[in-house]
């Protein structure tokens, strides 16, 4: 599971072969606009322009990097480290200039994303709220100090 902001892509197994199957599902969170690109026109694109090839190397390298590095979070990182840093990278998605940063995600759907059970990411999230991080609301969490919330990140 993972959270794309403005101007990411998702699906692109499906336009490099024909034997791609769908193994996931996108739910949108808040509103979006999302464009879908068919096979046959991306065949015609990467034939006609060859820095295509270059941007589709490096998504797929930049996807291959992030999901190592949830793998390897998963496996040998603290519960409590492994959710802060999900917050963290969040925040760098939800992040506005308008101070606070309100990520619209529920416990459940962030202990998801951190490879845990919704009691324990309760657990931790009450724990940052108590040092100041992060306030939590009904269906959102808001970061209210990402100087604390990277502490327990690191």
């Amino acid at each position: 599971m993972t959270v794309l902001g403005p101007g990411e892509a998702f699906g692109e197994p499906a336009l490099l072969s024909q034997d791609s199957i769908r193994t996931a599902t996108a739910v949108a969170v808040e509103g979006a606009d999302t464009f879908s690109l068919f096979r046959r026109d991306f065949e015609e694109i990467r034939r006609s322009d060859p820095r295509v090839e270059r941007l589709l190397v490096d998504a797929l390298a930049s996807r291959v990097s992030r999901l190592t590095g949830h793998l390897v979070g998963a496996l040998h990182e603290p519960v409590e480290v492994r959710l802060a840093r999900r917050l963290i990278s969040l925040a760098d998605t939800y992040r506005t200039d308008h101070g606070a940063i309100s990520i619209p995600m529920t416990q459940e759907d962030l202990a998801a994303l951190a490879g845990t059970t919704r009691p324990t990411a309760n657990r931790i999230l009450r724990e940052l709220e108590a040092v100041g991080a992060i306030a939590i609301t009904r269906g959102r969490i808001e970061i209210t100090n990402l100087v604390a919330l990277e502490r327990h990140g690191d």
